[in-house]
């Protein structure tokens, strides 16, 4: 796993390799709420990685491209215009992707503390 600054750009590509591992309708729907969230910290400054205790929720893409976790974010990213850090990790099998369950982590920056 590896710190990275995503950019926009990144993130479009990701989400562009995402879509042909996925296949046209092969995603759900995205939280259109939580990426306004996700974008407004963004382009606000607030943005910091979910911690849970020491662990650090990483952006996670397939050998194949497909987003395991993270299409959020990618997605906020590309909505705010601004690069944000995460750590990424590609692992070397096709995995399937984290489907939504109950509510997204809520993330609350620093500043707000």
């Amino acid at each position: 796993m590896e710190w990275n600054t995503i950019t926009p750009a990144q993130a479009r590509e990701m989400l562009w390799r995402d879509r042909q591992a996925m296949g046209a309708g092969g995603r759900q729907s995205p939280l259109i709420r939580v990426i306004e969230q996700y974008a407004g910290d963004m382009r606000g400054g607030r943005w910091e990685p979910v911690r849970a205790g020491e662990h650090i929720d990483p952006i996670t893409l397939g050998k194949d491209g497909m987003i395991i976790n993270g299409y959020h974010r990618l997605l906020a990213c590309v909505a705010a215009g601004v690069p944000f850090e995460t750590f990424v990790e590609q692992t070397k099998e096709a995995l399937t992707p984290i489907k939504h369950v109950g509510k997204p982590l809520r993330r609350v920056s620093s500043r707000a503390k």
